[in-house]
Order: structure tokens, then sequence, then C-alpha cells
């Protein structure tokens, strides 16, 4: 018999993953985040591992995105809403999966909360 935690109950469907984000961190903090500390400019080139459901683009500029997130929702969730604005990979992340003669401006490596 399979078990459940938290985990697979609440945070796999990405619509309830986005609802806690947005309750524990209010928007104000992402943009602060964003401009204070990642501090992107159009076209840089953004490796996000981990990127959930890619809800972080709200909050940036025109940039070349790349999000990879091991949750398949999460990534699907994300290719229906930012399809236009960012490539995204239901895998980890190694060489075999990134050029490696690309070259990113900035890497994010978030936990979710």
């Amino acid at each position: 018999m399979k078990t459940f935690d938290i985990y697979d109950i609440l945070l796999s469907h990405p619509r309830i993953f986005n609802l806690i984000q947005f309750i524990l961190i209010p928007k104000k903090y992402n943009q602060m985040y964003i401009d204070k500390y990642v501090k992107p400019k159009d076209g840089d080139k953004i490796l996000d591992i981990g990127c959930g459901t890619a809800d972080i683009l709200e909050y940036l500029p025109n940039v070349e995105y790349l999000g990879f997130d091991m949750n398949n929702r999460y990534i699907q969730f994300a290719l229906q809403k930012y399809g236009n604005r960012g490539k995204f990979f239901c895998k980890k992340v190694n060489l075999d999966v990134l050029d490696n003669k690309v070259l990113f401006d900035i890497i994010m490596a978030l936990l979710p909360i």
C-alpha cells in the first residue's frame, strides 16, 4: 500500500502549489527579490533549477529562460501559461540536457517554502 505525505496531497498540484506560494510570499517580496538580488536585464540567459510552475516569469523582463523541474504537472502548467516566454523541461539538469556551450547570465535554484 502506498502512503501519501503532504507533498503528494497538496504540493503535487500546480494550482495548490501556486496558492500556497501566494499566501506565504506576497508579490512585493518576489519583486523585491528579483530587483535586489537577481537583477535581470532584457536578453539575459537564465537557468532556473527547480522552476516549479515558473511563476517567477511574472517578475522578469524579456529574457531567455530555461526552467527545469522534476514535477511533470508543474512543467505542463508552465508550458501552458508561459510557453511563449521560455523552454521547460521535466528532468534533472545535467550536461546531457544542456548545450555545454551555452553560458548563462543568471542561474537560480530556489527551494519552495
